[in-house]
């Protein structure tokens, strides 16, 4: 028979092909970061993932190239470009034009941003095979499984917990990003579930019991996330798995949708309608009350992002967050009485807690209106793939973005990327069913054929044009890699640093000296460094270090050391000016009103009139938390306002 005739005879069924081992190793060593935790490392718990993904890179993309490079023809390097790809390059290039290089607020995010767009490649390369895809699904159960289990023992004692103040963490700094994390991975799983418990009933479908290994692992990882989920008490992460798989639900369940569909067109439609929107608004009061400081505290926030989007319209650069929110609510207690529950919840926080928002304010009107298109498109393009799944991670991202930070975390970012590209890649045509087995011969039959040499001409040329793609990807990972070596070496020292000055409080300046030029990004770093340069009344050198921390942080003890240090030079007006921007920074703190007390006390700066005023701020003030020192000061502003009355009484030219 010829070898044509014999490859034009139709099969009836062919054996599914196993997906690569290297894709999964790849995306394994993804994943593997979530769990990360460097404590030699000043930040370790995302220090820890940086810096691993950072290792894990390289050695990623030149087992990626291997794969692709040794793929015969019908790869390339240049992908098909998707709208969301050059959504994702206008964020990069505005990224790049709005930064601030002169300050350098986050040189980390810059070369994590770099080693992101290496893995945005890496994974496009594997996403369109369907057999990847599925095997992302169960890599991504195991992840949430494990930060379950983590979590479980954190609340059984058997692991201590990555915060005092919380029971619960996972591998995180507080329960909000597990919270998170597992309201994302939620959606896909139970996609996933449905699938499988459809493909259980089918008589057609053999090797059950790989099936239902496959079943129950998918079951037990969903149960022990929703299990965990409440435990975390973050309401939005509630509302995000909530939404997410619901959606889902009705997405896979045609006969849910034709009920939906029938209740909309009945007569009591409104009356329905306005039944379920009375159950919703019922509980999103119930969630409200639920923790009202902490819910009124982020519709604070917002309204100062806000305020900062519309006075930088052009945005502030990325990292820039901290420092124009400080200067706009202090700008608007300066010049505005504001109410008691406001003075209460407003704080200095290092981040929006809105992705939206701090998109805005950091890159503009502009990078909100990329993020916000580039998030729809991803949307767009998934419902249309059918990907109902990965179409729930990214409803979730959206809706848990709105009141917390994922994407200031690197573990969201890597299920970013991996959702990302699962949901937008196309379909690989060697993992398509073939429409008929003719269409398959003629394949195969054209691939026996010799080819010309123009042919290959053209392949050579094709070869070369990959090669040098994937080698210009690992050069860009290697460089991001290296640059970040010394920053994780000095992050080390930092954290030894801190250790012995725990002890006795005995750091120098020196200490600090060789570390500034890779540290000098961290305000914590600044402020120590300051505070050591005070203790050597190295005046000048501390100023300048508090000047550079006040443009990276919001934390208003930054101003109240500045303030004492312009005091102990002499110029009292300058004090006084930094310590009334600390006092209207975070009105609800008590220190800078102590500290101002005391210089209009100063017999070389005394004001009577200012004096009263900022004691009695001291003594009428209630703290959330009654800390020994709140009492130590207000004892001592008591005791200081008593021998300022009684100088008052004594007549002048009489002594007491």
């Amino acid at each position: 028979m010829d070898v044509a005739q014999h490859i034009g005879t139709p099969r009836t069924a062919a054996r599914p092909r196993r997906v690569h081992p290297v894709p999964c190793i790849v995306l394994a060593a993804a994943l593997c970061t979530v769990f990360a935790v460097d404590p030699q490392a000043g930040y370790g718990i995302v220090t820890g993932k940086v810096f691993l993904l950072h290792m894990l890179s390289p050695v990623c993309a030149v087992l990626s190239a291997a794969v692709v490079l040794s793929r015969r023809g019908r790869t390339r390097f240049f992908l098909r470009l998707q709208p969301v790809d050059a959504v994702m390059g206008g964020l990069l290039l505005l990224l790049a034009v709005t930064y601030r290089w002169k300050l350098n607020a986050e040189p980390v995010k810059m070369l994590f941003a770099g080693q992101w767009i290496v893995w945005w490649v890496l994974l496009r390369h594997f996403a369109a095979d369907r057999r990847f895809r599925r095997f992302a699904v169960y890599a991504l159960a195991a992840t949430a499984l494990g930060e379950t289990v983590v979590g479980l023992c954190q609340i059984y004692g058997l692991i201590p917990p990555l915060h005092r103040q919380y029971p619960l963490t996972g591998t995180f700094y507080n329960p909000g990003p597990l919270a998170g994390l597992l309201a994302l991975i939620m959606p896909v799983m139970l996609h996933r579930i449905r699938r499988l418990g459809q493909l259980r009933h089918t008589h057609l479908i053999r090797r059950t019991r790989r099936l239902n290994i496959a079943y129950g692992f998918l079951l037990a990882s969903f149960g022990l996330s929703a299990a965990v989920l409440p435990a975390t008490m973050s309401r939005i992460a509630w509302i995000a798995a909530a939404v997410s798989c619901a959606v889902v639900w009705m997405a896979d369940d045609r006969r849910l949708r034709d009920r939906i569909r029938k209740f909309l067109a009945q007569r009591q439609t409104v009356v329905k309608m306005t039944a379920v929107f009375l159950c919703l608004a019922l509980t999103a009061s119930g969630l409200y009350f639920l923790k009202t400081d902490s819910a009124n505290g982020r519709l604070w926030m917002g309204y100062i992002s806000l305020r900062v989007m519309a006075h930088h319209p052009s945005g502030v650069g990325l990292g820039g967050f901290p420092a124009a929110y400080a200067e706009e609510q202090a700008g608007y207690f300066a010049r505005h009485t504001a109410s008691p529950a406001i003075v209460r919840v407003a704080g200095n926080p290092a981040y929006a807690f809105n992705e939206y928002l701090q998109c805005g304010v950091e890159l503009g009107w502009a990078g909100l209106a990329l993020m916000a298109a580039g998030l729809f498109l991803a949307l767009r393009k998934s419902r249309r793939n059918g990907r109902y799944g990965w179409y729930g991670v990214l409803l979730a991202l959206a809706v848990f973005a709105v009141a917390s930070y994922p994407l200031q975390l690197p573990s969201f970012w890597i299920l970013l990327v991996i959702a990302g590209n699962m949901a937008i890649a196309g379909n690989n045509a060697a993992s398509r069913p073939c429409a008929a087995s003719r269409t398959c011969a003629e394949e195969l039959k054209n691939s026996l054929q010799e080819p010309g040499p123009s042919a290959r001409t053209g392949s050579q040329r094709g070869y070369y044009i990959r090669l040098t793609g994937w080698g210009l990807l690992i050069l860009l990972s290697v460089a991001c890699t290296a640059g970040q070596q010394d920053t994780r070496k000095a992050y080390r020292a930092w954290t030894q640093i801190i250790r012995a000055d725990a002890a006795d409080d005995s750091s120098r300046p020196s200490d600090y000296q060789d570390l500034y030029t890779r540290l000098r990004h961290e305000p914590a770093f600044l402020f120590s460094y300051a505070k050591a340069s005070n203790r050597q009344k190295d005046y000048a050198g501390a100023d300048s270090l508090l000047q550079r921390a006040s443009q990276l942080s919001s934390d208003p003890m930054i101003w109240n050391v500045w303030g004492r240090n312009a005091w102990e030079q002499g110029a009292y007006e300058q004090a006084e000016q930094r310590l009334i921007r600390a006092s209207q920074m975070v009105p609800s703190r008590m220190y800078p009103y102590y500290l101002l007390t005391k210089l209009y006390a100063d017999p070389a700066y005394f004001h009577p009139d200012q004096l009263e005023e900022t004691a009695r701020i001291v003594l009428e003030m209630k703290p959330k938390i009654v800390s020994p020192a709140i009492r130590e000061m207000q004892e001592e502003i008591a005791a200081l306002m008593t021998s300022f009355l009684l100088d008052e009484a004594v007549p002048p030219g009489t002594g007491r």
